[in-house]
């Protein structure tokens, strides 16, 4: 990453890295506050930019509208990348973008390659630091509320991996099923939908319509015969239900005492 960072063409910007930090949210705070630049660039330690035209164009794009807040890039498919990460972007949602040969306004804009103004994000109140789970929906919300654009840029192209096993990758999703309970549990408020293409911005769903789309798309996983889609679903879903029991349990016990 530091090497590719270096490789980039585009020059006049600082480096700013907190480490150890299990909050994202947080660090990236932390970051926006010694930095001095006038937009925030994220990235997270596993991004790969395979272009080292990504940062110009990034800024080129934000720089192009006054009412662009936020402009995210392209995850896109190594060449290199092995069958079974090459199969996983393929068939999870959200682990490409679908290419674009304009600026569009794109819920697609994430933490792993993101660009925005600076002011704008501390006039928000920066990220999140409560919610373990869905920091993008919310600053992108929370940009829009704003009234400022969030947009993806043609051409910004970096790469964004899953776990390189079916292990691995099952226990993201049970993590991520576990963070993803606590939080429709303790901050319903903050659970922003997340479509899977550009514009269609839909902030919220009711919780039992959420759970009819997820039975939907595990049963068309199984009958598409997309097993690691299907798999990680599964993990998920049991990640989910797991902290569900654990925070009732807990909430049965304070009112106990």
């Amino acid at each position: 990453m530091l090497n590719q960072i270096k490789n980039q063409n585009f020059s006049g910007f600082e480096l700013i890295i907190i480490r150890c930090d299990p909050l994202q949210g947080r660090a990236i705070n932390i970051g926006v506050t010694l930095a001095k630049g006038k937009y925030i660039l994220t990235l997270d330690d596993d991004t790969s930019l395979p272009d080292p035209e990504t940062f110009r164009k990034l800024v080129k794009g934000i720089e192009e509208s006054p009412d662009i807040g936020m402009a995210g890039g392209i995850n896109v498919i190594p060449d290199n990348a092995s069958p079974f990460i090459r199969r996983t972007m393929m068939e999870l949602p959200r682990r490409t973008t679908p290419p674009v040969d304009v600026i569009v306004d794109s819920d697609l804009a994430e933490h792993p390659l993101l660009i925005m103004r600076k002011d704008v994000f501390l006039e928000i109140g920066g990220e999140n630091e409560f919610i373990p789970r869905g920091l993008d929906p919310f600053l992108r919300e929370e940009f829009r509320k704003a009234g400022f654009r969030v947009v993806v840029v043609p051409g910004a192209n970096y790469s964004h991996l899953p776990p390189s096993t079916l292990l691995k990758l099952s226990k993201q999703f049970y993590k991520n099923g576990k963070k993803a309970a606590f939080c429709n549990i303790f901050y319903p408020q903050w659970v922003i939908e997340t479509p899977r293409c550009h514009g269609n911005f839909v902030r919220k769903m009711a919780f039992p319509s959420r759970i009819i789309r997820y039975g939907r798309d595990l049963l068309m996983s199984a009958l598409g015969c997309k097993w690691i889609l299907f798999i990680s679903k599964i993990a998920y879903a049991f990640g989910f239900m797991v902290e569900a029991l654990r925070c009732r349990m807990l909430t049965i016990e304070k009112n106990e005492a």
